[in-house]
Formats: C-alpha cells, structure tokens, sequence
C-alpha cells in the first residue's frame, strides 16, 4: 500500500508556537500523518526548535519579515 500524498505546509507559525494559527499546522499534520500522508512543514526559526509532531520533515528557517 503505498504511503499516500506528500504534502508541503508552508507556515510562519508552527508548535512549539503557541499562537492559535501553531496549533492547527500541528493538528493539521498529526490528522494527515494518521490518514496515510507524508507531511512536510516549512516554517519559520521565530516558531522555535524541534519537530512538528506528525510531520515526516520540519524543516525551519530564517524570517524573511524584519
């Protein structure tokens, strides 16, 4: 059975955020991770350090907002 969709989510607030917007990227990756797909979150170094909880891939860099 194969893996799913591969999804990017392109967000400048991701957990450990705790803004409201955070939360549901996570939330969004944990519910798309449990149907099948493999998730991958970009986001912003100002959301803090670590993974996204159900993403496959968290990838963060540096805001380009100054």
């Amino acid at each position: 059975m194969s893996r799913g969709l591969a999804i990017l989510t392109v967000t400048q607030f991701a957990p450990p955020a705790g803004f409201s917007a955070a939360r549901r990227v996570g939330a969004l990756a944990k519910y798309l991770d449990r149907l099948g797909h493999s998730v991958t979150v970009l986001t912003s170094l100002a959301s803090g350090k670590g993974p996204v909880e159900g993403a496959q891939r968290t990838l963060r860099t540096r805001d380009l907002i100054v």
